[in-house]
């Protein structure tokens, strides 16, 4: 009996073996929250309800149901050391408002250390034209080589015309979107003129016995909604996506009028699930995606 052949078969099966084991654990791990889909029959039953009214949905409709966590969320702070690293020779000027300049571009902390944004002036008559895909290298490779870009940070949306663009990235968690951890960038002329920042930093994420309610009943309970959007009966709206998202909340959704604190004040703050409805040049509509017990 050839031993040696013998001995690497058997690393071989072990190998294969564990590399089977590891995939089911991976698989399972992923697939934890999830409850169950929704079928192809009901998704064409909603379709056709909001196209009865005029709603048009030119995009897919997420069909599995999750039970997810429920987030506990800080913002990211920005110190001196790290304004001076990421916007090397620019100087301070006040040391109370956080405010480095150079030449003619500024960055600004205010004082809670939770935001921080950058400006540009340029005088200039001349108007550089530009599409979409330009302005959108030129923001991500700004953002890149100031070290703000990492695998959280989600394109969201573009809007403007030849010279001037305003774009906006999302922060990303898994496969929802938290809202309040944004980029905005204005990119006029070729260049950068202005940057905003806040982040999101998860400090806890506790497991909730309420499942997400599913695409579709969203979708319907935001019929109201949607006919506001539309003005009268006979005109058109379009949806262009429905994407989950966690939207910072200081206390319960109900309570939240109640109260006057601004976003920075609170040390740490809860991520309430939403599903955002997204329309054509008409904004968007939030909809309360966890059931209630």
């Amino acid at each position: 009996m050839d031993w040696a052949k013998a001995k690497n078969i058997l690393i071989f099966a072990f190998i294969i073996t564990n590399l089977l084991l590891g995939y089911n654990v991976l698989s399972a791990l992923d697939n934890r929250n999830y409850v169950h889909s929704i079928n192809e029959e009901r998704i064409d039953g909603v379709k056709k309800i909001l196209k009865e009214k005029n709603i048009m949905v030119k995009t897919e409709i997420p069909q599995k149901v999750f039970n997810l966590p429920e987030l506990t969320l800080e913002y990211e702070t920005y110190d001196s050391n790290e304004i001076e690293k990421k916007f090397p020779q620019f100087i301070i000027d006040d040391k109370d408002n956080k405010k480095y300049y150079k030449e003619n571009e500024m960055v600004e902390v205010p004082f809670h250390r939770k935001s921080i944004k950058y400006t540009k002036d340029v005088k200039t008559s001349e108007v550089k034209y530009i599409d979409k895909e330009e302005a959108e290298k030129i923001a991500y490779d700004f953002i890149k080589s100031h070290g703000f870009y990492n695998n959280e940070a989600e394109i969201w949306n573009i809007t403007g015309k030849e010279g001037k663009y305003n774009l906006e990235y999302k922060q990303k968690y898994k496969d929802m979107i938290l809202d309040d951890g944004y980029m905005k960038i204005t990119v006029e002329n070729g260049e950068v003129v202005r940057f905003e920042r806040r982040w999101l930093n998860i400090t806890a994420n506790k497991a909730s016995q309420k499942n997400v309610i599913p695409a579709t009943k969203a979708l319907l309970l935001a019929i109201g909604d949607l006919k506001e959007k539309k003005g009268t009966e006979d005109s058109e709206i379009t949806i262009t996506d429905i994407n989950l998202v966690y939207i910072i909340k200081l206390e319960e959704p109900l309570l939240e009028d109640f109260l006057d604190e601004e976003w920075y004040e609170a040390s740490e703050n809860t991520g309430f699930l939403y599903w955002r409805v997204r329309l054509e040049n008409k904004g968007d509509i939030d909809i309360q995606a966890k059931a209630y017990e």
